[in-house]
């Protein structure tokens, strides 16, 4: 029994040594020579070992021959110390998802390394690659990532190895498409702002991610080039250095047929920052009165898609009462380094609409101190009607902001709910009622100028208070 349980573990080991990536036909076809072994070793009828070990060899064989080959792929690059000498004898691992087993290497005295990667036919497979940096050092970019098939052979998948006190330069470049999905092979062209530098180009791998290495701290010129498309934006650029040793930039890769690459975004929120939808914009070229119409969608956007670089006029409006826009109208401009621009319009309430459409006369409205510290009593007298009369005060800051809304006389709430006050309606005089209301602001409320608004029986009334701290 001891003797077949090592040649199941003896066969089993060559399986994995010479096939680095065995398939299950493979493993099964082991299995079953293995514990075919067990079986033949332990009976005791002699026919039955010769039929059997007649029988199994054919067996093992058809399995074996039917499992497709495994191809081999291969990955390689260049592994350089900070300054570019060749880092010798250095560790490389990859890994795909498909093997149970990772694929090791090291660079030669050149600091080159070529590694074989077993893949099946017809089989694309993700392949990872890392560099063992070894103490002291960390390697830039940190890892490759790329879709590989049995016929690929990978190159270029350089390391720079930095000292653990310099940190390493890599400039990581990122591109989707329109709808967001990521593109692979994209160059992305990397020029130092200056002289004396080499230009760096790489391609995106299949996830839209390139990792650029650079020596040099400065600022870098990024353009990113896909055959019949233009990026958004059309060119980045990016400081690299201590400050920022490693950034991140990201293009969007557009139809050249369908779309320039200019664009004009307009943001409509309020005064709270929620979007506005059903602003209307128009834009037009500044020499010219060929004016485009938009209006802003439920998430508060319109975008303009302009044929060529100049200048924009852009000019908005709200058909809303009581509110103003800010801005009104303004001028864009669109260059071929700067191709996008976004605008905030906020619509804000009017202040002074609501004052002057204030219907005084019948009510009327005081206030106690004012100025005042820490809080303000506020008296709202209006004529005589039947029982108690619903009342409204609120409180607005000068842009507009409704930082209280004070209880109304007619609903019993406790005193002081709220740090403010309230009482029923009270007669003071022949044909006139009063309600009293204290607010105490609270401690995110600044100093300032603020306006009380109280409404009751449909008039409308307002009074500046003044708030000191």
């Amino acid at each position: 029994m001891m003797i077949s349980v090592i040649l199941g573990f003896v066969i089993f080991l060559i399986v994995n040594l010479f096939m680095r990536t065995p398939t299950p036909a493979i493993y099964i076809a082991a299995f079953i020579l293995s514990a075919s072994a067990c079986f033949i070793l332990t009976m005791k009828t002699a026919s039955w070992r010769k039929k059997v070990f007649r029988f199994l060899p054919i067996l093992c064989v058809a399995i074996i021959l039917s499992c497709p080959s495994i191809n081999a792929a291969y990955a390689g690059g260049k592994v350089t110390f900070f300054g570019g000498a060749p880092a010798t004898d250095i560790d490389i691992l990859a890994m795909t998802f498909t093997s149970p087993l990772p694929f090791m290497t090291i660079t030669d005295s050149l600091g080159d390394y070529s590694i074989t990667i077993d893949i099946l036919p017809g089989i694309h497979d993700s392949l990872f690659v890392f560099c063992s940096s070894g103490v002291g050092y960390h390697s830039a970019p940190e890892y490759y990532i790329e879709y590989i098939s049995d016929t690929d052979s990978l190159t270029g998948m350089d390391f720079v190895l930095w000292p653990d006190s310099v940190p390493g330069f890599s400039l990581t470049v990122w591109v989707v498409d329109s709808i967001g999905d990521a593109i692979n092979d994209v160059e992305a062209l990397c020029r130092f702002d200056g002289t004396g530098v080499p230009d760096v180009l790489d391609s995106t791998d299949y996830g839209g991610r390139c990792v650029l290495s650079l020596d040099h701290e400065g600022d870098y010129i990024v353009t990113a080039t896909y055959t019949d498309c233009f990026s958004v934006p059309a060119v980045e650029t990016v400081y690299v250095g201590i400050a920022s040793p490693n950034p991140e930039i990201h293009f969007t890769m557009l139809d050249s047929a369908l779309l320039s690459p200019y664009w004009i975004y307009i943001e409509g929120i309020d005064i709270i920052g929620e979007p506005v939808e059903s602003l209307f914009v128009e834009w037009s070229p500044a020499d010219s009165s060929d004016w485009t119409p938009r209006w802003t969608d439920s998430t508060g956007f319109a975008a303009f898609n302009p044929p060529r670089p100049g200048e924009y006029d852009i000019r908005m409006a709200y058909f809303m009462s009581g509110f103003f826009i800010d801005p009104v109208e303004t001028t864009m401009v669109l260059t071929a380094t700067e191709s996008v621009d976004t605008l905030i319009c906020r619509i804000l309430p009017d202040t002074n609409a609501i004052a002057e459409s204030v219907l005084p006369k019948s009510s009327e409205i005081s206030v106690y101190p004012n100025p005042f510290n820490s809080a303000v009593t506020i008296f709202l007298d209006t004529p005589v009607g039947a029982g108690l009369r619903p009342a409204r005060v609120e409180i607005f800051d000068l842009a507009g902001r409704r930082v209280a809304q004070l209880p109304s006389p007619s609903v019993p709430l406790p005193a002081g709910e709220g740090g403010n006050s309230f009482s029923f309606w009270e007669k003071v005089s022949e044909g006139r009622m009063r309600a009293e209301f204290t607010w105490q602001p609270e401690e995110s409320v600044g100093s300032g100028v603020y306006l009380v608004l109280a409404t009751a029986d449909g008039e409308t009334v307002m009074r500046r208070i003044v708030y000191l701290k």
